[in-house]
């Protein structure tokens, strides 16, 4: 969330908050007008450097400290501007631009109780139209401090008045659809991030839980689509190709999933499995027995893996090694649905010792 993005409502409460003054005291002090002008024109540190001899000349006017902090703000002097708010505070104690602004500071360092404290002892004082202009971003600052410290029913009280003041924010509704996915409301979340997306389509976040939530709502090709703009821009993150493999299987383009996969570093946890399904939808059945042994090297106590082995053996009519590897499983997991398995190739087994052998030395006749 950057400053800039917001100044022009800054100025409006600034304008609103000196009020009927304003003009008198620019006449007395012509280096406030200076400042503004200055500050209109995004010069900054031209501006600080003005409003730092306005403070000087009149230490016990907020006004000048508040200006002081924007431009500090926007010059990313982040300590500096901390100073000059809480001097706002301590000179005009219901100033909500100030608390507001202390928020934004403490949400930058991740300060996340701080930025719930000064947004709650500085909405009470936003009572002037000119305020309320800040409110919805206020509770969008609160909203997220509280998603990053679990409060998820704050946070989505705070995100969802925020969104009705601005229903077409893209970060608002990023930062709904993410208290939807804590909630596991995959549906709701994918509404949001989708609508996120669509308004911002080059923001990673939003494309990354959007691809999240697509999978989880089965919109698999919807996943495919985002994941390919991303990786071809450079977004190829491990957890990016992970969902988008994931799609892949389901959309079963098993060539694709495999070449994804692949890619993943040794330590993602599910690699191996999602990897050895792909090969099994190819029917490469050696790189599927190949990358179920790496995983159950990685994880002996899986049953997974020994059902999917016995799935491999069976397909290449080793019946033998089939029914041990689903015995295995049963005997890991005591799930009575690998009877049926264990049933299934016990049987084949049965069949293929009781086929006669072809005689390998009888010559036939000339």
């Amino acid at each position: 969330m950057r400053v800039r993005r917001g100044m022009s409502i800054a100025w409006t409460v600034v304008m609103g908050w000196i009020g009927l003054s304003l003009s008198l005291w620019a006449q007395e002090n012509p280096l406030w007008e200076q400042g503004v002008q200055l500050f209109q024109k995004k010069d900054y540190a031209g501006a600080a450097a003005v409003f730092e001899q306005v403070v000087a000349e009149n230490p016990t006017h907020p006004a000048g400290y508040y200006m002081l902090a924007l431009c500090q703000l926007n010059l990313n002097k982040m300590a500096e501007a901390e100073k000059n708010l809480q001097k706002v505070v301590e000179l005009e104690p219901k100033h909500f631009g100030a608390y507001y602004y202390l928020a934004h500071v403490a949400m930058q360092r991740k300060q996340y109780k701080a930025v719930v404290q000064y947004v709650d002892q500085g909405l009470p004082n936003a009572t002037r139209p000119e305020d309320k202009a800040l409110v919805p971003a206020a509770l969008k600052l609160r909203g997220a401090a509280h998603l990053a410290l679990g409060n998820v029913d704050r946070a989505a009280a705070d995100l969802q008045q925020a969104l009705q003041a601005q229903p077409n924010d893209d970060s608002l509704l990023y930062l709904n659809g993410l208290v939807a996915l804590r909630r596991r409301q995959a549906q709701e979340a994918y509404q949001y991030l989708n609508r996120a997306y669509t308004i911002r389509p080059h923001h990673r976040d939003y494309a990354r839980y959007l691809m999240e939530a697509a999978n989880l709502t089965q919109n698999y090709a919807r996943t495919r689509e985002v994941g390919e703009a991303l990786v071809a821009r450079g977004g190829a993150s491990p957890e990016v190709l992970s969902h988008l493999g994931i799609a892949y299987l389901a959309l079963q383009d098993y060539a694709k999933a495999v070449s994804v996969f692949k890619q993943l570093p040794d330590t993602n946890p599910t690699r191996l499995y999602n990897l050895a399904q792909a090969y099994i939808g190819l029917k490469d059945w050696p790189n599927a027995e190949a990358t179920l042994q790496q995983w159950r090297q990685v994880q002996p106590q899986n049953p997974k893996v020994y059902e999917l082995m016995g799935y491999v053996y069976e397909n290449q009519k080793r019946f033998k090694e089939a029914l041990d590897q689903y015995k295995k499983a049963y005997e890991l997991s005591r799930d009575d649905r690998y009877q049926d398995m264990i049933k299934r190739a016990t049987q084949a087994l049965q069949q293929q010792q009781q086929a006669p052998k072809s005689n390998s030395s009888t010559r036939p006749s000339r």
